[in-house]
């Protein structure tokens, strides 16, 4: 007898780990939309983002030179929510970048039902999300990126200097994101793995 298919409803509370159970969790929640959840409202336009970006996006040849730069075993541990507007832009980026590399673990977990790991990984005393963390065989970090690439970061920094609500930029944001074509993302992560060091 073969084993029956989750449910719907196993599908929505399940840990996922990798991405394509991550979108897989994500369509299911915008298919319950459940009123009692406040996060809701964001999950269709966010799964929308991930599944396009999924589709369209082609790693450049200096990423993929980069991303053969590892030679030995890595991990690749995400932390995020799919309610997340800026996990929805880059988390399909990361997903296919470590998808190159065979010795790359690319793993995804919630960052609500982990607060203890997200704790050791806060942005300026904040749990923003996604984070991402590198760590090689022995489990030691190598790396982080994240909660957004490294221009968006410093765009914010000026923006929020200049006294403006995120209600007023967050719209540029995606507008920023869309123009972007995950260009700025690669070049974080070709800067990142730059610094790695080879371990037996």
């Amino acid at each position: 007898m073969e084993p029956s298919a989750p449910s719907v409803q196993a599908m929505i509370d399940c840990e996922t780990r990798t991405f394509s159970a991550f979108v897989d969790r994500a369509a299911a929640r915008v298919e319950a939309a459940d009123p009692a959840d406040p996060m809701t409202p964001y999950r269709p336009l966010n799964l929308a983002r991930m599944k396009r970006i999924t589709a369209t996006y082609t790693p450049s040849d200096e990423l993929r030179r980069a991303i053969a730069t590892v030679q030995q075993p890595r991990t690749w541990l995400v932390i995020t929510e799919d309610w997340c507007g800026d996990s929805a832009q880059t988390l399909p980026l990361l997903a296919a970048i470590a998808a190159l590399n065979p010795l790359i673990d690319f793993t995804i977990i919630d960052r609500d039902t982990n607060i203890d790991i997200m704790d050791k990984y806060l942005t300026n005393g904040s749990r923003s999300i996604p984070i991402l963390v590198a760590r090689d065989a022995q489990g030691k970090d190598l790396w982080t990126w994240g909660p957004r690439p490294d221009a968006m970061l410093s765009l914010i920094e000026l923006w929020k200097t200049a006294g403006r609500p995120k209600e007023e930029w967050y719209t540029e944001l995606h507008t920023w994101y869309a123009n972007d074509h995950g260009v700025s993302t690669e070049a974080d992560i070709i800067k990142r793995l730059a610094t790695e060091q080879p371990t037996a």
